[in-house]
Order: structure tokens, then sequence, then C-alpha cells
């Protein structure tokens, strides 16, 4: 489950750090850039380090996703890239970019690049991921008759940013 604030930066809602709160905070009053990044599954994805590039002096570096409240990869000037979580996908960019080979739905999350040490993040890079939605809940016919009947259901739990266009339904 998750806990979000009007800005729709999605946190974990077991969490008790007051860290993720606090970034909210300052998307919140715009000090920070929130950026936003829609990518279908399966497709390959950089996500930018807001605050860096190829010519910054970044001398260590982690990437955190908020919504897992979980630490992703770290890189360190004086030593290998460390990444905590899928390192045959997941891959630190020149540019001190993360990249996601392929994306999954599972990858929707906020993420932050916290650069040299500091406290806080320049920005936010919320990532959404279109994957399948789920499927709808079970059809439950309310009435009928010879020729018709009503079905109802229940709309999918997660529809994984896919809009949903259309049911078939078939009878036999």
């Amino acid at each position: 489950m998750q806990k979000s604030d009007v800005c729709g930066i999605m946190c974990p809602q077991h969490t008790t750090s007051t860290f993720c709160d606090h970034i909210i905070q300052l998307a919140d009053n715009t000090q920070i850039q929130t950026d936003h990044i829609l990518v279908k599954a399966d497709h390959n994805q950089s996500i930018p380090c807001i605050g860096a590039n190829e010519q910054s002096l970044v001398n260590s570096l982690q990437w955190i996703s908020l919504s897992h409240d979980k630490k992703i990869l770290e890189y360190s000037k004086n030593s290998a890239v460390v990444v905590y979580d899928d390192p045959n996908r997941i891959g630190l960019a020149k540019d001190y970019g993360m990249t996601i080979h392929p994306v999954r739905a599972s990858d929707t999350a906020d993420y932050i690049c916290l650069i040299n040490g500091r406290p806080e993040p320049d920005g936010v890079v919320q990532l959404r991921v279109m994957d399948i939605t789920d499927p709808p809940g079970r059809p439950l016919i309310t009435s009928f008759t010879s020729r018709t009947a009503d079905i109802s259901w229940a709309s999918p739990s997660n529809t994984h940013f896919s809009p949903i266009t259309h049911y078939i339904i078939r009878s036999r």
C-alpha cells in the first residue's frame, strides 16, 4: 500500500522515516523539480539524475526509490557501482542517470538521486509504467430474461496506467 500527498509522490505507508514526507513537502512548495516519465512495460528507460550531467563533479551518488523505501544503487568515484536491486536490469549511465532494461510494472515509483552526500535531492522523477491491466472482478448477473442478461463487475484493482477502452463479453 502507498500513501501519497497532493503532489502525487508515492511513499510506503509503513515508513516511519520523515525523509519521504520531507521530500513531499518540498515538492508541494515547488522548491523541488518533479519530472514525470510514462513508459510502456518491457521498454528500456533511462531516468535522469536531476542536478547532474556528464560534466558534473560527482564523487558519490545514491539512487533511492521513495515509493519502495529502499536504496537502488550507489556510486563512488573510488569504487565500483553497487546495485542493490536487480543488477541484471539496473545500471548507471554516463550522465549519472539510472538505466532500467527492461522496465516492469513493479518499477513504478518516485526516484531521487542524492549527489555527493547532499541531504536533499535537486528533484524527484516519477516513473509510471504502463502495463496490461489487472482483470476485472468476477461478473455478477443482476437480472435476466429469456433473451437478455444484465451483468455487472468491479473495475480492475490496478490499471497500471493503461486506459480501459472496452470489455469483451463472450457467451456460451
